[in-house]
This record gives C-alpha cells, structure tokens and sequence, in this order.
C-alpha cells in the first residue's frame, strides 16, 4: 500500500516519541536541590499534636522559604484546618493540608519518592514497605495501607508510577542527583531477604538512575 512522504513523517514521529517516553530516564533530586515544596506528616491526635514542638517549629522554619505540603488523617486537627497554625503564628498561606486517611507522621519512609526526567516531569517510585523490617505476615492492617500511600498520590497528583521490587524507607537512602546513593546495607539487606545485593543494586540504579554505590565505614 502506498504511503505519502507525509504519512510516513508521521509515523516515524509518533513511533520516535513513543520510544523516547519510554526510555525517559528519571532520577531522584538531592534534598539540597531547588524544589516546590516540602511534604511532611504530623501527629494528629490531640494530646500528641501539643507535644509535637519539634515538628511545629520545623514548619515555622520552613514556611518563610518553601511551601509545605502537610498531610494529615481526618480528625479533629484537619476539621479546624489552618486555624490552629494561626493561632502559633504561621503563616497559613504557605501550607496546604492534604487529607490522607491511612497516613503517618513518619511521612518520609512510607511516602512517594519524588524523581524527574530531563525534562523537568516528575513520576513517582513505588517502593514496597514493610514497617521497618517486619514479617509480611505480621503486618497490622494500618501498615498495609502505609505501603499503598505514594501510589495514590501518584494517582492523586496524576503522576506515572515506577514500581520497584525493594522493600525500603524513604528516609533510608541519601542521593546527590548525579548518580550517587548511599544507604545502610545492613538495613537494606535485612528488609530485603528475598533479594541479593546485586538484584537490589540492579533495582535501584532502575528506579532511582543510580550508578555508584559507595559503602561508608561506621
């Protein structure tokens, strides 16, 4: 069947794009890189929120800076919503609260891991969570429904999903952009006895586009 020149153009760009989209490598952005916003948790029950000081004065730090994104539960602090911050003298208009009904104040570990392409787009890694090491059959519900959190932002925020075969913490790697990570292997090991070191290493520089692996003495 003949083909016009332009058809053919045509073909070869959608073909060309296509491949390109799926080749587009993301890597994950060092903390000290510019960013949009921070995410955090915070403690939510009441008698815990008025303990929180540490929490509370990060947020204060932070505001005149950065936005910070703060995902909370549905519970009495969410129903009040920025009015609480104004009473501590924050500044409300740098906060957004984002209601997640299974969420955890240790928001960084069971959290999405943010990381963009070339182009500046960001994707979402989906790391498996074990609750720091324990059994899958031991798992409370709660903490099951901690290891969906960064695949219904990714969904929530419209973001692809890169889905990783590593059980891990988000507050367990350190990256400097460039290629770089660095990690307790010991840790890593440990939540990950179904895997060698090479399939984990393997795994990460295809999610988190890492190349090197240095091994600090402690």
């Amino acid at each position: 069947m003949y083909k016009s020149p332009a058809i053919s153009l045509l073909i070869y760009l959608v073909s060309t794009l296509s491949q390109a989209k799926t080749r587009s490598t993301y890597t994950m952005p060092a903390e000290w890189e510019p960013q949009d916003a921070v995410w955090m948790g915070l403690r939510t029950e009441e008698t815990q929120t008025k303990l929180d000081t540490a929490t509370i004065e990060m947020i204060r730090a932070l505001t005149p800076v950065v936005r910070v994104n703060l995902v909370l539960e549905k519970d009495t602090l969410f129903r009040e919503g920025k009015g609480w911050f104004t009473q501590l003298g924050i500044d409300t208009s740098r906060i957004a609260i984002i209601k997640q009904d299974q969420t955890d104040y240790w928001y960084l570990d069971p959290g999405p891991v943010f990381v963009r392409n070339a182009e500046g787009q960001l994707a979402v890694v989906d790391f498996r969570y074990s609750n720091y090491g324990a059994h899958p059959d031991s798992l409370t519900e709660r903490a099951r429904q901690h290891d969906g959190i960064d695949k219904d932002f990714a969904r929530r925020l419209r973001l692809p999903i890169i889905t990783s075969s590593v059980f891990m913490e988000g507050g367990a790697i350190e990256v400097n952009g460039k290629g770089t990570l660095v990690q307790v292997e010991s840790v890593t090991l440990q939540r990950n006895p179904h895997l060698s070191k090479d399939a984990i290493e393997q795994d990460l520089k295809r999610v988190l586009s890492c190349t090197s692996f240095p091994r600090p003495v402690i």
